[in-house]
């Protein structure tokens, strides 16, 4: 058997290394476990409801920017967006739909309305009365076909990343959007 000597005052006494390690060792162990176990908590069947289901959607072009989203069973679905490189994060309640224009303008849907944000200074563009939209991420320009309330008439808008109007079309049935040709063009097909 292995014996160190540890020094006293009145001279030397006799401990086994191995009742030393064991002291150490059952120390280190119970001690955590111990602590462990004082922080479990029984689950109720409310506690569920806060659990949710975790989506993650394509990044921005260079890479800066993820969008993801939260499902519940409750409804209360929540859409985010998140810098990369820095803290920085969006939060927008039923938000869907989730896109990005280019590397700094995020888009998304709630109900009838698109909005646009701006992800270098948080400014949002919001565009009502929507009916259907389509995105040119490479591009930077949004389809959007919105229906007057008024006169129940559809027209389409093709926007820029900043949600500034670039051109429209009045009196539109339906659209629809083709593969892209290059780049920057892509085929949609309108019914007046």
């Amino acid at each position: 058997m292995n014996i160190s000597y540890l020094k006293n005052r009145g001279g030397f006494t006799a401990v086994p290394a191995a009742v030393l390690f064991l002291f150490f060792i059952l120390l280190l162990v119970v001690c955590p476990l111990r602590g462990q176990a004082l922080q479990k908590k029984s689950l109720t069947a409310s506690d569920y409801d806060s659990f949710g289901n975790f989506l993650f959607h394509k990044p921005s072009r260079n890479g800066n920017w993820v969008g993801f989203s939260m499902f519940y069973k409750n409804g209360k679905d929540t859409l985010y967006v998140k810098n990369t490189l820095k803290n920085k994060l969006y939060s927008f309640p039923l938000g869907t739909k989730p896109d990005f224009l280019g590397d700094n303008s995020f888009v998304y849907q709630d109900a009838d309305r698109i909005h646009i944000l701006d992800l270098q200074n948080g400014n949002k563009k919001t565009i009502a009365n929507v009916a259907g939209y389509f995105s040119s991420p490479d591009s930077e320009r949004l389809v959007v076909m919105t229906k007057s309330q008024l006169t129940k008439k559809q027209s389409i808008s093709v926007f820029d990343q900043n949600g500034k109007i670039l051109s429209t079309i009045e009196n539109v049935t339906s659209m629809k959007m083709g593969l892209p040709i290059k780049k920057f063009s892509f085929p949609l097909q309108i019914k007046i």
